[in-house]
């Protein structure tokens, strides 16, 4: 608000509402998997569980991202007044949905961190991330406009998921993303952003609205198997 006035500020906050859209619906899938690291003593279990839903997440995500960059150029006009030149906030809604995937993966390790007692591990960690957070934004912000302030919030979320991975204390069982994983979420990605590229008109809209509805049946399936806790 300092940098750029309250009117910047209403203007990112509608755009933050539906990007962030994305990591309220993780916040409510990623509690399926608690009862499953419940049940686990074994810490190579663990490990391998929180891989395991971490990966059924970002595969979750995928429909979900394009999804919401699709349906937004629709659902921003209808959220905002014309004055808060809607047009320009796709982008930012697009920017705010890709710090979903530093979440996801920031979720698994700092499940594991609690579980294993590291509790002050992940409060520095967290604090180090905001102070990123606001050192991000006032670099971004004057340079980008409300663009930067979310690609600082996915800067402060991608820091704290490296920094939680690099405090596990054992990180030998520890692997990344598999091939499907990369593969699908690159499609989603890649489809998300040349969205971006394609006039906000009645019939680029249209066009929206059907791969929003082409997506649905391919995220209630990637959210049965996210839920079940199988692959």
């Amino acid at each position: 608000q300092r940098l750029l006035g309250a009117d910047e500020v209403a203007r990112y906050q509608i755009a933050y509402v539906v990007g962030s859209a994305v990591i309220l619906l993780l916040t409510f899938t990623n509690q399926a998997w608690a009862p499953h690291f419940a049940a686990l003593r074994d810490a190579v279990a663990r490990r391998r569980l929180a891989m395991h839903a971490r990966d059924e997440l970002y595969l979750l995500l995928a429909p979900v991202l394009l999804a919401v960059t699709l349906v937004s150029p629709v659902a921003l006009p209808i959220l905002a007044p014309a004055s808060y030149r809607v047009e320009s906030l796709t982008v930012v809604v697009f920017v705010v949905a890709l710090t979903a995937f530093p979440v996801v993966a920031s979720g698994a390790t700092g499940r594991l961190l609690l579980v294993e007692r590291r509790g002050v591990t992940v409060g520095v960690i967290g604090a180090v991330a905001g102070v990123v957070n606001i050192a991000a934004n006032l670099v971004l912000v004057p340079l980008t406009g409300i663009v930067g302030a979310g690609i600082a919030t996915v800067i402060a979320y991608g820091i704290l998921a490296v920094l939680q991975q690099a405090a596990l204390p054992d990180r030998r069982e520890w692997r990344g993303p598999g091939r499907r994983v990369l593969l699908a979420v690159g499609i989603a990605l890649v489809l998300a952003a040349a969205s971006l590229l394609a006039p906000q008109d009645l019939t680029w809209n249209i066009v929206r609205v059907v791969g929003v509805v082409a997506c649905m049946p391919w995220f209630f399936r990637r959210l049965q198997l996210a839920r079940g806790g199988s692959a």
